[in-house]
């Protein structure tokens, strides 16, 4: 296929894989395709339709599919440029140009714009997650491999397209439809840009490649091409948190690419203009150092590929397709080998025919559009504030207190990663562990606003979960009642109620054992169901008032494993209904005084009974 000036080359529309008829394709006023990186490919086929019945009679109904061919004349075969459906019809009236029809379809990579999606992705590689979602689209897909295993990813209310772009944009990969140039077969890429240096290698006044140029021959009608250090920095950085850890994860790429490659070297531009200075980035905060490690590699990337620009517009060139690359020579400083990242085929053949609009700018956009923001992916939903959730699962397989989420509000299906819980106090061996349990409603909040971040800031009761103390007995009028009430009715009350002040420790909601204590009742334990109270010393126990001591009991046994003894200052007084019995191996009875024995009749029994003076 002659590229040259004399090549009648042009583009044709085909529909269901056959060109269109002549009656139709007379009538095509312009022919644009816009393909770039990270968006999928539009084409634009605009009719002069003095009938509006052009788009009817192409088979050209929304859904149909749409090819775009460079041809040679009349030959049926040649590169295609475009392969989609139509996904929108339009009319217009000029008053210059009459009526007009517009047709415009989307490569394969429309089906991933379509809808929102909340899901996890656990345990998962980047790429994996790429050919997953191709896989569901039924889109061949070629996802070049990447080392770092995230714990779990999040697409957070994003398209697939938008969610896939932003996994590749970090670790500084690139997403497209590529098109084979034959027959017209999509596949969905995961990979980074093709590398510069794969370019025909430019030799001066030699046309050897349709990807090979210097600046002045017949095929360039313009071109532009610049290198700028405006920003740049020799060290890109990303930044994060391990909550195992509970560390800083800290990343830093060096500005080294390969998507731009002249005299110019991006890292030099950094050094020499940023000195020590980097670029540090928020738009992801990383959950470990592995993950801030490639966040900071693909921000890296993306700068470097950024400082070199270069626009062609050339007579049409089939061969000009995003994360190619081509060779420029006798550019000066900026001879040398660049990514294509974005380019325009536009067929107008009552004017100029059929050219192409290249540009090389790296990863980071510098077309009006990027310019604009509208070449950029749309950012995740960012959830800043606090938001309602449930837990589904508090048993931690690495024993670190954290919960799994549910957000029912946002997807029925989703469930959260682990989620720390915030704990008043915490510390080294020390602080609060209350964790939530199943079913319990919690208020979390998401650090940098990402999905995957969870924060549990406490529970919140609802009209179906009520707290153990009824709101009617806990507030009257002012709190009364302060508590804390275990799922098993475990608890500890702060009681407020002038009447009734203290604080109250209760099993089973007081149903079993009480203890409490009161500014005026001084300290109580009660057990209600018969419950023993045992009081257990490895040591000295020791019992001291200044008042009385009273023990009120059916039975009171004292029992020693030594000696017993009781004494008192003043005196002892035992006084029974019944006997008084008491047995010993001997009986002492020694007084410093008289010992009377007092009663009707005193009995004395023994071996040998000695009664002296």
């Amino acid at each position: 296929m002659s590229l040259g000036p004399a090549g009648d080359l042009s583009l044709r529309l085909f529909v269901d894989d056959l060109p269109v008829l002549p009656t139709v394709s007379n009538q095509i006023r312009r022919i644009q395709v816009d393909a770039q990186v990270n968006l999928p490919t539009m084409c634009e086929v605009e009719f002069a339709d003095p009938f509006f019945l052009l788009v009817e009679e192409a088979g050209l109904a929304i859904g149909n599919f749409m090819e775009i061919r460079a041809v040679v004349g009349d030959n049926p075969v040649g590169e295609v440029v475009f392969s989609g459906q139509v996904e929108s019809v339009e009319v217009g009236f000029e008053k210059v140009t009459g009526r007009v029809s517009r047709v415009r379809g989307y490569d394969a990579g429309h089906r991933m714009l379509h809808g929102m999606s909340t899901k996890g992705y656990p345990m998962m590689m980047y790429p994996e997650i790429a050919e997953m979602i191709g896989l569901e689209h039924e889109i061949p897909t070629i996802a070049t491999p990447y080392p770092t295993v995230y714990p779990m990813t999040v697409q957070s209310n994003e398209s697939d397209w938008d969610f896939l772009v932003r996994l590749a944009r970090e670790i500084g990969y690139v997403v497209y439809v590529a098109i084979d140039p034959i027959a017209g077969i999509p596949t969905l890429m995961f990979a980074p840009q093709t590398p510069a240096e794969t370019a025909p290698p430019p030799v001066p006044g030699v046309e050897i490649s349709p990807l090979s140029f210097d600046v002045g021959d017949e095929r360039i009608l313009n071109l532009k091409a610049s290198v700028s250090g405006a920003g740049i920095t020799a060290v890109s950085s990303a930044r994060g948190w391990d909550q195992t850890l509970g560390a800083p994860g800290l990343g830093e790429g060096p500005t080294i690419g390969d998507s731009s490659l002249n005299l110019v070297l991006p890292e030099e531009l950094g050094a020499e203009l940023g000195g020590v200075n980097q670029n540090v980035n928020f738009t992801r905060f990383a959950q470990n150092e592995m993950q801030a490690e490639a966040a900071s590699e693909g921000l890296a990337f993306r700068m470097s590929g950024a400082y070199a620009n270069v626009e062609i517009t050339m007579r049409g060139n089939p061969y000009c397709m995003p994360s190619r690359a081509l060779g420029l020579s006798e550019a000066g400083v900026l001879t040398g080998e660049y990514t294509i990242t974005a380019v325009t085929h536009t067929f107008l053949p009552t004017q100029f025919g059929y050219r192409t609009h290249v540009v090389c700018s790296g990863m980071e956009d510098r077309t009006l559009a990027g310019l604009q923001g509208a070449a950029e992916p749309r950012q995740t939903s960012k959830l800043h504030g606090v938001y309602p959730a449930i837990v589904t699962d508090s048993e931690d397989p690495e024993q670190l207190g954290r919960v799994l989420l549910s957000f029912p509000w946002l997807d029925p299906l989703y469930v959260s990663n682990w989620a720390r819980v915030v704990q008043a106090g915490a510390g080294e061996v020390m602080g609060m562990q209350i964790i939530p349990e199943p079913l319990d409603e919690v208020l979390v909040a998401f650090g940098n606003g990402q999905l995957d971040s969870p924060y549990v800031l406490g529970g919140l009761y609802n009209l179906e979960r009520q707290p153990g103390v009824p709101w009617e007995e806990a507030v009257e009028g002012v709190p009364m009642i302060r508590g804390f009430t275990s799922r098993l009715g475990n608890q500890l009350l702060f009681m407020d109620d002038p009447e009734t002040p203290g604080v109250v420790l209760n099993t089973t909601m007081g149903a079993s054992t009480i203890i409490r204590l009161s500014p005026e009742t001084g300290i109580e334990i009660i057990t209600v169901e018969g419950q023993p109270i045992l009081i257990t010393s490895a040591a000295d126990v020791t019992i001291e008032s200044e008042g009385a001591v009273t023990v009120n009991s059916a039975a009171v046994a004292i029992n020693g494993e030594g000696d017993v003894s009781i004494s008192a200052e003043g005196a002892i007084e035992i006084t029974a209904g019944g006997e008084i019995a008491i047995s010993a191996a001997s009986i002492n009875l020694e007084a410093e005084a008289d010992t009377s024995i007092v009663a009707p009749a005193v009995d004395i029994t023994g071996g040998i009974v000695n009664l002296g003076a």
